[in-house]
């Protein structure tokens, strides 16, 4: 009885209290194998992703991956790319950014299993300042005491740094792949700005593009240009 009153009562809150500005986002969900391991990487919301990462650790960022990821010539290195290429495939971004430092995130849960255990972990695109960023973090469970969950880890066994690397390695190349075979048909407009580096990027006359300003002036005047 108590869990049909619940269900109930969690249906009438999503049917009531759903806040139509902004866009519905599904579990969308690829699954993908990475030197023969298969992840199931699944699009979160970010009420699930804030509810999932309130019982997660986070795991240290790679900076060095990361600069090597934004200055190579993959979708990685492309705001404007990898926006739609995410945006394509899993829906609209979310909002769990700084808006003064970015303009979308996308969060995903990555499952996987070693030796019949199972692992999961969470994963999060988004932009920072003119460049593009992951983040991962480990999920463990609510009781568990082994680990301080305000402080950044090494990577775990299971998921090594070089498994991390390959990992999203792969990730972008699906990326890059998927906007190949869809970017003939894709013809939407659009600009984001980054007010904290004087950054714009988006699509316009069949074209991507990033523009980094020196001045607020400079910027202001584009920013015009756009709006229009």
């Amino acid at each position: 009885m108590r869990s049909t009153c619940y269900k109930l009562v969690e249906s009438i809150i999503d049917k009531y209290t759903i806040d139509s500005t902004k866009p519905v986002i599904k579990n969308i969900m690829i699954n993908i194998k990475c030197e023969g391991q298969p992840y199931k990487v699944i699009r979160l919301n970010d009420h699930q992703y804030h509810k999932l990462a309130s019982t997660s650790i986070p795991i240290e960022d790679d900076y060095l991956h990361i600069i090597c990821l934004n200055r190579g010539e993959g979708i990685f290195s492309n705001c404007a790319k990898l926006y739609v290429a995410l945006k394509l495939l899993f829906g609209e971004s979310g909002s769990l950014y700084d808006d003064y430092k970015g303009s979308f995130a996308f969060p995903f849960l990555i499952l996987f299993k070693k030796k019949k255990k199972e692992y999961v972990y969470l994963l999060k695109f988004y932009n920072n300042r003119n460049s593009c960023e992951y983040l991962i973090r480990k999920i463990i469970h609510i009781e568990d005491t082994n680990y301080t969950r305000d402080v950044y880890h090494k990577p775990f066994d299971e998921f090594p740094r070089e498994k991390i690397r390959y990992f999203m390695n792969f990730i972008c190349g699906y990326l890059k792949g998927f906007l190949e075979v869809v970017k003939e048909e894709y013809n939407e407009s659009f600009y984001h700005k980054v007010d904290s580096s004087l950054f714009i990027f988006g699509y316009k006359d069949n074209d991507f593009f990033e523009y980094e300003f020196e001045t607020e002036e400079e910027y202001d005047k584009a920013l015009e240009q756009f709006e229009k």
